[in-house]
């Protein structure tokens, strides 16, 4: 008895998975090519975004030197600002949002002992 239900539903999955797979052959499933960002409206975004890239430094920098303080290791700002500039600007090609820490997500997680995996 216990057969048959895994081959029903076995053969209902593959179906399922099959008529998908045909139904969403159209779609792109990878990184998109990157594509420059409209100059057109810089003049409209610029004092935005400078103000964002502010704020996003600060509390970047601030967060890490709570945690630098609290475990005991140094933290170079320039490097950290270089870091997410490069990083925001090549998002910006693949039509990506400004990265900036999550600054409750961050206490919870390391109130909860969660650690990085780099060394």
């Amino acid at each position: 008895m216990e057969n048959k239900y895994c081959w029903y539903s076995s053969t209902w999955v593959k179906k399922n998975f099959e008529s998908k797979k045909q139904n969403h052959s159209k779609y792109y499933f990878s990184i998109p090519p990157p594509v420059a960002p409209p100059m057109a409206a810089i003049s409209d975004v610029i004092g935005d975004a400078i103000a964002i890239a502010i704020v996003c430094f600060v509390v970047n920098i601030s967060m890490a030197k709570l945690f630098a303080t609290k475990y005991k290791y140094q933290i170079s700002p320039n490097q950290e600002l270089f870091a997410y500039a490069i990083g925001n600007i090549v998002t910006a090609f693949f039509h990506g949002f400004p990265a900036c820490v999550a600054l409750s997500r961050c206490a919870v997680v390391e109130s909860t002992g969660g650690k990085t995996q780099v060394k």
